[in-house]
């Protein structure tokens, strides 16, 4: 050792000797400032901190043994510290032999020799004073190796956090049956001492570091020395931060970073970070009061110490900060396009069954029907039936008006039909229903509607012309004019009637099951969160309030297993007009007609197929009335004419009353039904709605009833956001359509070389001639001839459906996607896509191909003519390729060459502009797309060879135009928002703000969303405020969420006007935000004029909740997750098109 080292030595040993004094001063203010608990205080950290080393196993696995090493971390580091006074800071953690080489055993290892600047380094003493650092030799030797570095990842140390799923640390507060427990019981004791401890402790830590930073400076006469001194100094001052977070009772947190850098956090941080390979998923228990229980609800939140910790700032907080929960479904309903008002089809339905019925029965037996009842109720019911007696037409004109209006609407249905949207096969070209012209959505609807209103009508019209039998029959009388039944114009008749029954009653029926079949909202397996659901009538319901499709009136308003309802009511409708027409004995006709109708209601009552109750009372009503006709008029039936006589006014009188009734009440729960009248209906009972019967899921509400309305509400503020909302629709949506696993999954970065194959499918690939055999045995089996079609991508998750020119689409995924790329790059499959393209070149070309065959001709004149066969010779003709849609970029390939110039002799005789059209076969193109001899004489002629190189870099550019344009929108939508912004942001209501922050500002390329930080830090501050609020106690959730729901559901109320400072969640006052006593509620509620106005049920409801959640620790209520991107989605975001473009574009130019 030279002079100069010997002499800073030297200073450095005087300078220690220094430090030990002011340390020893520093440490015994700091243990007065505990309020005197002096040494016990001291010996309760170390108590506690043992108690989370015992954990052993199932808290944070040991953490060190237990033994000697365990977590006696800052327990046995004060404690060393203060008892080697003259040792300096022997680094908490000797726990037995070694400890951590204090500053103060300076000849033996201590700081080993600072001096040795080059060598070893800066010995840092940060977190539990200590990273002692032998550069090459020992690693990091943490915290007295009681944090062995994590050095060998889940077998010592922390057992590495970041084997999730094996052992792990059991996520404070959460999944664990003991864990850390927010330092557990252990700490209680200190957490009880309140301020002054905390004060105690901070005051410990900052006068330890004066008393270091003081020491050192006195030796400090070189830069190296005076590096050291501050490093000890940080160290020092992390040890008063780690204490002071020990003395507030919060979570224990270590964050495993990587292998071999070990546990580095400042003190014990809140929260555990599990680095996985893609994200950091962090358990949080974020509640400081999680442990409380409420002998005195308001008294608690009234404290100094709740106030202090849990403030909402409401500075310059609006309307779009504040939106509820049902204000949020409503907008969103707006978004997706959700009619304010709309036909009620379904009422429409009910009463016009109703009436027709009724008017088919009474059409048959009303000469037994008193005239009374007739005179009105028939009329009406003849009228909606729309019977030809009340318009001003004959029977036969009108069979004919509503022949022609059948088959025109029929005829019209086919051709729209064909053009109804199928994603799966039209990709990104689909024209959704949204997307159309609502006049071209109500030509469908107004058509079926029509059709399916004259269907009794009609088919009992159609029936009695073919049969020309019954007794109220007015067809039979027409006929009779005119030459009778079964004479020509009856056969003529029956035939278009026959006709027109295969139309109406039996094809509109199966139109309409198929209809149904098709277009019916499939059930969501996923809800909002992503997560797996079961499917309800409620989730139903709001799929159909979204549907925009125009046959959707088939099956709006019935239970989805109920769907097909419309159907059987027609064919019950059916069955009503067989006896009505056939049976000439009243009642033999009547009984049947009992019978069905009987069985009818039956079904009305049991099934109960509509999904609002309302409209099962309606129509249960109206079954009950029908029957009650029916059997009122066999009771006159089986009468006498005398007897029918007497009581026919009391019968009529009795019939009136039974329609009138029915009337009424179907009128009165139709307007039950709707909106304007439903308020005033809650006006008048003083009827509360609440959601989920008070019973809340606290987790789940926390986001839907502040976290979402907060994204919701702020981009719904300004117009410059509509882009980026409905984005983060789309967003949403795909994650319940495939679920959060799924949705996580499409965020998983892939390798280098998936990402270059996916992008080489879209720059090169996308669109017609792309080839997918299937032949791997892994793979897809398919069931085209050809194996080629259109293949289009559905970027998130990522997928590839290939549309196969003859045969059913397929959905290819991961590895058939790597696969199908280099299938197509295989010089073979090449060749066959050039045959492809090059006669796309030719299509709509006058093209060259010899081609012979026979027609059969007439020949000769007068008696000599006959026929003859010609052989004709045809040169030019038109090429075409007919796709299976009409759309720019479809699937199917026919092609085919339509001649005008054949020419041919017979005896001398020419004939000339013979036509012909020639396909596959005969021009040589095979299933497999190989070159034939005959396909090589079309393509490789010198005219046709010419018109290829004309036109195919036309072809190839018009295709690759389609690319790139689908490639642009691609990127152009993550730049509005990032498929990571629902994952990390919108669906991670437990995102703490830095992180929140950090994420917009460096994953979101929108300015709108990266400043939002900035531009909405007010907005930021109230959500904030709020979850803390909410997070306080979970009875304080709960306080939150009654009072939420009640002023959302029922905030329009009269007797709720003028209350709104009181109620509404958007001002500082509100209820929701000061929890109190039963008592004192009932006195604010007075004061307020609100105390009878909000039964004492659902107070009563209330308080039995509150009790519920406070009567012991229900801190699993607040224990969350917190996802932030990991490392690995930080590098994925440089697999980007502009820096792998030009190994995509290598991939491509030699073949494409």
């Amino acid at each position: 050792m030279t002079n100069q080292q010997n002499n800073l030595w030297s200073q450095m040993s005087q300078g220690v000797n220094n430090m030990n004094t002011q340390v020893q001063g520093g440490l015994n203010q700091g243990m007065n400032a505990f309020g005197g608990m002096g040494q016990q205080g001291m010996n309760m950290m170390g108590q506690g901190m043992n108690t989370m080393g015992t954990m052993g196993q199932q808290g944070l696995n040991t953490m060190g043994n237990m033994g000697q090493q365990g977590v006696n971390m800052m327990g046995q580091g004060l404690n060393t510290v203060k008892s080697t006074g003259q040792q300096g800071l022997n680094t908490m953690g000797q726990m037995g032999q070694q400890g951590m080489n204090t500053v103060g055993q300076v000849g033996q290892q201590g700081m080993n020799t600072v001096g040795q600047v080059g060598q070893q380094g800066v010995n840092m003493m940060g977190q539990g004073l200590n990273t002692v650092k032998n550069t090459g030799q020992q690693g990091v030797n943490m915290m007295g190796q009681g944090l062995n570095t994590v050095k060998n990842t889940g077998q010592q140390g922390l057992n590495t956090v970041g084997q999730v799923g094996k052992q792990g640390i059991n996520t404070v507060g959460q999944v664990g049956q003991q864990g850390v427990n927010m330092m557990g019981q252990g700490l209680n004791t200190v957490k009880n001492t309140g301020q002054q401890a905390l004060q105690g402790t901070q005051n410990l830590g900052q006068t330890v570091g004066t008393g270091i930073k003081t020491g050192g400076q006195q030796v400090l006469n070189s830069n190296v020395v005076q590096n050291a001194g501050n490093n000890i100094q940080s160290g020092i001052n992390n040890v008063g931060t780690g204490a002071k977070v020990v003395g507030k009772g919060l979570s224990t947190g270590v964050g495993v970073v990587g292998t071999g850098m070990g546990v580095v956090g400042s003190g014990i941080q809140t929260g555990i970070k599990n680095v996985s390979s893609s994200f950091d998923t962090t358990s949080l228990e974020i509640s400081q009061f999680a442990h409380a229980t409420f002998n005195d609800f308001s008294g608690f939140f009234q404290s100094e110490n709740f106030q202090d910790a849990v403030k909402i700032d409401f500075s310059d907080v609006g309307d779009a900060y504040t939106m509820t929960k049902s204000n949020l479904i409503f907008l969103t309903l707006q978004l997706a396009g959700v009619a304010k008002w709309a036909f009620d089809f379904v009422k429409f339905d009910i009463f016009r069954d109703f009436f027709q019925i009724v008017a088919l029965f009474l059409n048959s037996i009303a000469n037994i029907i008193p005239e009374s009842f007739i005179n009105f109720w028939g009329r009406i019911a003849s009228a909606v039936a729309v019977s030809f007696k009340y318009i001003k037409t004959t029977p036969l004109l009108w069979f004919w008006l509503t022949f022609v209006f059948v088959w025109i609407s029929l005829i019209l249905l086919k051709r729209k039909s064909q053009s109804d949207p199928d994603k799966l096969r039209d990709g990104h070209e689909v024209r959704i229903w949204e997307d159309r012209s609502k006049t071209e959505r109500f030509s469908a609807q107004i058509f079926l509607t029509i059709l399916i209103s004259l269907y009794l009508p009609i088919s009992r019209n159609c029936l009695e012309i073919i049969t020309c039998y019954g007794k109220e029959n007015d067809y039979i009388d027409e006929f009779e004019k005119r030459g009778g039944c079964w004479g020509t114009t009856h056969l003529i008749h029956a035939f278009f009637a026959a006709l027109t029954m295969i139309g109406v009653t039996f094809y509109v029926p199966w139109l309409a099951y198929k209809l149904i079949k098709k277009n019916k909202p499939i059930p969501i397996e996923f809800d909002d969160e992503g997560n797996e659901k079961v499917y309800t009538d409620k989730d139903y319901e709001s799929d159909l309030d979204r549907d925009k499709c125009p046959y959707k009136f088939l099956y709006k308003g019935y239970e989805r297993k109920w769907a097909f309802y419309k159907v059987i009511v027609m064919v019950i409708k059916l069955l009503l007009i067989i006896p009505a027409v056939l049976l000439l004995n009243q009642v033999a006709s009547i009984t049947v007609t009992m019978v069905i109708l009987f069985i009818f209601a039956i079904l009305s009552f049991v099934t109960a197929p509509f999904i609002k109750n309302a409209d099962d009372h309606i129509d249960q009503s109206a079954r009950i009335t029908t029957l009650f006709t029916v059997v009122v008029a066999f009771v006159l039936a089986v009468m006498s004419s005398k007897q029918r006589d007497n009581s026919e006014d009391d019968l009529g009188y009795a019939l009136s009353i039974a329609h009138w009734a029915n009337i009424g009440i179907m009128v009165f729960l139709t307007l039950l039904t709707l909106g304007w009248f439903k308020k005033k209906w809650k006006n008048i009972t003083g009827r509360l709605d609440f959601s989920d019967d008070l019973d809340y899921d606290l987790k789940r509400e926390r986001k839907f009833r502040i976290w979402h309305p907060f994204w919701e509400g702020l981009f719904h503020s300004d117009p410059k956001y509509e882009n980026i909302l409905k984005r983060l629709h789309v967003e949403k949506k795909i994650a319940a359509q495939f679920g959060v696993e799924s949705y996580q999954e499409g965020l998983i970065p892939v390798s280098k070389e998936a990402m270059l194959e996916r992008m080489f499918a879209q720059k090169y690939l996308e669109g017609v001639d792309v080839y997918w055999d299937g032949m791997d045995p892994n793979t897809l089996r398919v069931d085209s001839k050809t194996c080629f079609g259109k293949m289009w991508i559905d970027p998130f998750p990522f997928k590839a459906i290939i549309v196969y020119d003859d045969a059913n689409p397929v959905v290819l995924e991961d590895e058939d996607i790597l696969t199908m790329c280099r299938m197509n790059r295989d010089p073979e499959i090449v060749a066959k896509r050039e045959i492809r393209k090059q006669l796309r070149a030719l299509n709509g070309q006058q093209v060259f191909f010899k081609h012979t065959e026979t027609h059969t001709k007439s020949v000769g004149s007068g008696n000599n003519k006959k026929s003859a066969r010609v052989e004709f010779t045809f040169n030019y003709g038109k090429l075409k390729i007919k796709a299976n849609q009409k759309l720019t970029c479809s699937a199917g390939f026919k092609v085919s060459i339509h001649y005008k110039d054949g020419e041919g002799t017979y005896q001398g005789k020419t004939f000339r502009n013979e036509t012909a059209t020639i396909g596959h076969s005969t021009i040589g193109i095979l299933d497999d797309f190989v070159l034939t001899n005959e396909l090589k004489r079309l393509l490789q002629h010198d005219e046709n060879a010419r018109l290829i190189e004309e036109n195919l870099p036309t072809v190839k550019e018009e295709y690759q135009s389609y690319r790139d344009g689908l490639l642009e929108q691609r990127l152009s939508q993550t730049e509005i928002l990032s498929w990571g912004f629902w994952f990390f942001v919108y669906n991670n209501d437990c995102l703490q703000r830095d992180y929140l922050e950090d994420y917009l500002v460096n994953f979101e390329i929108d300015e709108h969303v990266s400043q939002i930080p900035e531009e909405h830090e007010n907005g930021l501050n109230y959500i904030y405020g709020k979850l803390q609020f909410y997070d306080s106690h979970p009875a304080c959730s709960y306080w939150y969420c009654f009072w939420d729901d009640l002023w959302s559901h029922n905030h329009w109320m009269k007797k709720f006007k003028g209350h709104e400072e009181f109620l509404s969640p958007r001002y500082p006052t509100c209820i929701c935000y000061r929890p109190l006593n039963k008592e004192d509620l009932e006195d604010e509620l007075k004061e307020h004029g609100l105390k009878k106005k909000i039964k004492k049920k659902v107070i009563k409801k209330l308080y039995e909740m509150i009790d519920y959640y406070s009567e012991e620790d229900r801190s699993e209520f607040i224990s969350h997750q917190m996802i932030t991107p990991g490392t690995d989605y930080v590098e994925f975001q440089e697999f980007t098109y502009e820096k792998l473009g030009g190994e995509v574009q290598t991939m491509g130019a030699d073949i494409f």
